[in-house]
């Protein structure tokens, strides 16, 4: 039967539980979101056959009535991405602003960004992504377009570089090998990009994404082994560093930290505390 995109369930394609129940995706889900974590039981699905067109930054997510959305700075929303092809960096790799779950915008004094599912240069973007970026109905050269120096991506950088957020540097999630999956926060600021390669060669490389959304439904385990080693903070602002000093604990505890305690878990003596404040 015809199935609209984005409407696609596990009843008409089972082959998408195995999927989500790969060993490994599995064990990385519980990590993030605790045992018994739950799936939203559809999926949004992107296909980028004529990929000429970039996407603003933005949030998922919105609220009623275009309302802003509680955001968790906790481990309690994910979003999982499975690409069904390879991924070149020329074939519009999803991209992201790591660590800009922990941040936003003033949308109150700053109307330039929509305060809904909170986009970045909403008012500029939202008259502009109409228009194709590559591809056969570009105004810009190609190599304009390969030098990524269009006034679309230009506008694209300056936006993030006007933030002045901590750690904020985009990334392209590519390449990606077929079959790879993508977790990341639900609060995490990203974008669909437009291609670089060949748009004559667009339909027989389509760009394909199945994205899954994930909740916690438990509080974090102590018992539950670390997830990742801890960051470098040797040039990582304090507030970062204490942000994430906060959520280390929490995914491991449940609780917040104690004073004192470091990431690695050590407590700082009474001279260092004095030192600090």
């Amino acid at each position: 039967p015809e199935v609209k995109h984005d409407t696609m369930l596990a009843r008409l394609i089972p082959e998408i539980l195995q999927i989500l129940k790969a060993p490994g995706v599995v064990t990385a889900c519980e990590r993030i979101l605790g045992q018994r974590y739950a799936v939203v039981p559809f999926t949004h699905n992107g296909m980028f056959v004529r990929g000429g067109h970039t996407q603003h930054w933005h949030k998922d997510d919105t609220a009623p009535h275009n309302a802003r959305k509680q955001r968790h700075h906790h481990a309690l929303q994910a979003e999982l991405l499975y690409y069904l092809q390879d991924v070149s960096l020329d074939m519009a790799p999803t991209a992201v602003l790591p660590f800009s779950q922990y941040w936003t915008v003033d949308h109150e004094t700053n109307h330039e960004n929509f305060a809904g599912p909170e986009h970045l240069d909403f008012a500029w973007m939202s008259r502009n992504e109409r228009y194709a970026v590559s591809g056969p109905h570009s105004k810009y050269s190609t190599e304009d377009v390969l030098a990524r120096r269009t006034q679309h991506d230009r506008r694209l950088e300056n936006v993030v570089r006007q933030l002045d957020w901590p750690l904020i540097e985009p990334v392209d999630l590519g390449p990606l090998q077929a079959g790879s999956v993508v977790i990341y926060s639900h609060n995490l600021f990203h974008r669909g990009s437009h291609r670089l390669d060949d748009w004559q060669v667009w339909a027989e490389r389509p760009r394909f994404m199945w994205r899954f959304y994930l909740y916690r439904t438990v509080g974090p385990d102590p018992s539950m082994p670390p997830l990742t080693q801890v960051l470098s903070t040797t040039e990582t602002p304090e507030d970062v560093v204490e942000l994430w000093r906060y959520h280390w604990h929490w995914m491991h505890s449940g609780s917040a930290p104690l004073p004192g305690v470091t990431l690695d878990g050590h407590s700082s003596t009474l001279e260092e505390l004095v030192q600090r404040l």
